[in-house]
């Protein structure tokens, strides 16, 4: 809003003549448009929990994944002692796999989205949010059905692969395997790292979930003020 020029009203004192009106969300502030002002701060502020929770589950299940990784890549190959094989022959990696991809896509789109805010606010926000929707291919219903797809198949081959698979095996409680490679593996940091994951793709899910809702509010609200705007309400 700029001040263009002065002109002299009928009763002889001076008025403003502004180049461009005010925005409306600041002329009208009270009653009706003084809810919807609160509503809109509350979507932007829950938007921004969400997407924040996002990107930390996501950073989280990367950094227990490398670390998961590092020990098993590290220990795999060891010579059995007492015949007893620090890992199963073979052991079953793709559920960590995919929950690994699966949290660096969700991380680098969520890492977008927030830089979005660091530079141009909600408005840039808002903008790379639907950049990265359209350029990863997935919209909120194939977020969550991915991110369910990745926790369901951990816990799915953890309950078939006897034992076989990665976080079956780190939390088994073979007394004499642990004792055997324990001062060398550490078994209960795997198993809590996988434990991890698996809770943090739930909590996934459920901030798509939450994020879902909040998008069915927002268009609610701009349904409601085009019904205003046009005489309908």
């Amino acid at each position: 809003m700029t001040v263009e020029a002065k002109s002299l009203a009928a009763n002889g004192s001076y008025e403003i003549i502004y180049s461009n009106p005010p925005s409306p969300d600041l002329v009208t502030s009270t009653g009706p448009h003084s809810d919807d002002l609160t509503l809109k701060l509350w979507i932007r502020v829950l938007k921004l929990c969400a997407r924040s929770l996002s990107l930390l589950c996501s950073s989280v299940v990367i950094a227990l994944s490398i670390v998961t990784f590092q020990i098993f890549l590290t220990t795999r190959d060891l010579d059995p002692i007492d015949g007893f094989f620090p890992w199963a022959r073979p052991t079953l990696l793709w559920p960590q796999i995919l929950t690994l991809v699966i949290a660096a896509l969700s991380f680098l789109a969520s890492l977008w989205v927030m830089l979005g805010y660091l530079r141009h606010g909600h408005h840039g926000a808002e903008k790379a949010s639907m950049v990265t929707m359209y350029t990863t291919g997935f919209a909120l219903l194939g977020w969550i059905v991915i991110w369910a797809t990745a926790a369901a198949s951990m816990q799915h081959v953890r309950s078939i692969a006897g034992g076989k698979d990665l976080w079956g095996w780190a939390c088994n409680k073979d007394t004499r395997r642990r004792e055997v490679w324990e001062h060398m593996i550490n078994y209960n940091l795997v198993c809590r790292s996988q434990d991890w994951n698996f809770v943090c793709a739930i909590i996934e899910v459920v901030t798509i979930l939450f994020s879902a809702a909040v998008w069915v509010v927002t268009l609610w609200r701009l349904g409601v003020r085009r019904r205003k705007a046009m005489g309908e309400v």
